[in-house]
């Protein structure tokens, strides 16, 4: 093989880890900035479904009878970190029961966190909550 021959191989093989470098530290920057809706291993709260839906209907404080059986649901995220943020209701009722929702999501424990790939990431998640009678 000739002298330029090698020079241009050994050039590619520069571009081409400069090119795989870049594109895998786009590939880590979209995804820790991504929020993702299904993941590998998806987040949970402490202790499981189960445990979640003693601490919802423990906690849950809405007095409005008229409201009974009625269903609101919730969006948020799980962070990275199990921290829970950007908390809205999707679809809700007229009454004090839509804060009172929201404030026992705000509320709620740390979670564990989804992963992607291994690593953590935020995980988008809906929660339909059923009102009932006390």
């Amino acid at each position: 093989m000739g002298k330029c021959m090698r020079k241009i191989l050994a050039t590619l093989v520069i571009v081409l880890t400069v090119q795989l470098s870049i594109a895998q530290e786009d590939s880590n920057a979209t995804m820790h900035d991504t929020i993702y809706s299904f993941v590998e291993e998806m987040p949970q709260f402490p202790g499981g479904d189960t445990a979640m839906m003693g601490y919802i209907a423990n906690n849950l404080h809405c007095d409005s009878d008229n409201q009974m059986g009625k269903r609101i649901l919730v969006a948020f995220v799980i962070t990275k970190t199990g921290s829970i943020s950007d908390v809205k209701v999707m679809k809700g009722i007229e009454n004090g029961c839509c804060e009172a929702v929201l404030t026992l999501i705000r509320r709620m424990p740390a979670w564990t966190p989804g992963k992607h790939l291994g690593t953590a990431v935020d995980v988008q998640q809906f929660l339909p909550i059923q009102l009932e009678p006390r």
